[in-house]
């Protein structure tokens, strides 16, 4: 087992790079997308079952409430984004031989970030519903706090991946291995481009006459496929690193597309108790391929880096 990110992410000793730390940060945006997908799976069990009739849409709803933890969780998400996002800041600000009371202050300003960027984003998603009601308790004041703090934490964090004098990191390079700093560093970068891109189209959304509801879902497919495309490109290499068969990747994703499938097949047309147990069976089965993605990290790698 490779221990270099455990070690970033946990370790609250020493001091970090800014290349160990721009990883770090990359860890948390993938954990945080994480939390959301298991929502965007929730609520498409709730679409599909609202659609059939209010009184299944109760059931599912309680049902899953009540199967909830039957669901392991083996990845503890917020935990990580809650105490890595401080020891982060800390180790970082450490490595500048800036003073302690700074240390603590950047630390709690990295967390509140990452925390506003989440709350941003679950305000975004159900502020429509939110506004309906003329007792909302969701207020401008609230909104405009959050994004204030974003802003602040945007700045801490642009100093702390900044790179300053007298650092320089050699970092071995390969075309067809990635060890797991340098498969960190292309995940983000692929994360970015997705960002800016995602960005646009909200812009394109908003100032023209176009709607989501008019965007062609083959274009849709194809910008999914892109980015799944990357993304198992470096995992290959990630793998091939590590000395391990590319077959344990592609059969992990087969399986869990192939369950996938049946669960929107079943959710659509048996919709009956079969339905409700076979999703708290694929809940199970998601939760162990999130924790596979993460083992990636963790093998070992058979490249030799300087600093690490």
């Amino acid at each position: 087992m490779d221990k270099t990110i455990l070690n970033i992410l946990l370790n609250y000793k020493g001091t970090i790079t800014y290349r160990e730390f721009r990883v770090g940060s990359i860890l948390l945006f993938m954990l945080i997308g994480t939390y959301f997908s298991s929502y965007i799976l929730s609520s498409l069990n709730m679409i599909i079952a609202g659609r059939i009739s209010t009184e299944w849409l109760s059931a599912n709803a309680i049902y899953s409430q009540i199967t909830h933890t039957l669901t392991p969780n083996f990845v503890p998400i917020w935990f990580l984004v809650s105490y890595s996002s401080i020891i982060l800041a800390i180790k970082r600000i450490r490595s500048l031989g800036r003073g302690k009371k700074l240390m603590i202050i950047s630390g709690i300003v990295n967390y509140l970030f990452f925390a506003s960027f989440t709350t941003l984003i679950t305000l975004g998603a159900y502020y429509p519903e939110i506004t309906i009601s003329n007792q909302s308790p969701i207020s401008s004041v609230f909104i405009y706090s959050i994004i204030g703090v974003l802003v602040v934490g945007i700045i801490n964090m642009i100093c702390l991946c900044f790179q300053y004098k007298d650092e320089y990191e050699d970092i071995l390079a390969s075309e067809k291995r990635l060890t797991p700093i340098t498969y960190a560093i292309k995940l983000g970068n692929l994360m970015g481009i997705m960002a800016i891109f995602n960005v646009v189209i909200i812009i394109v959304l908003f100032y023209s006459d176009f709607s989501y509801s008019d965007l062609n879902p083959t274009y849709i497919g194809l910008y999914c496929l892109g980015y799944l495309f990357f993304y198992i490109k470096y995992s290959i290499y990630r793998l091939k690193d590590a000395k391990v068969s590319i077959v344990w990747l592609f059969g992990i994703i087969a399986v869990y597309l192939a369950m996938f499938g049946l669960k929107m097949w079943l959710n659509i047309n048996v919709w009956n108790s079969l339905t409700l147990f076979y999703n708290t069976l694929f809940n199970i089965v998601a939760s162990c391929f999130v924790a596979m993605q993460y083992v990636l990290f963790l093998l070992p790698t058979k490249q030799s880096i300087k600093g690490y």
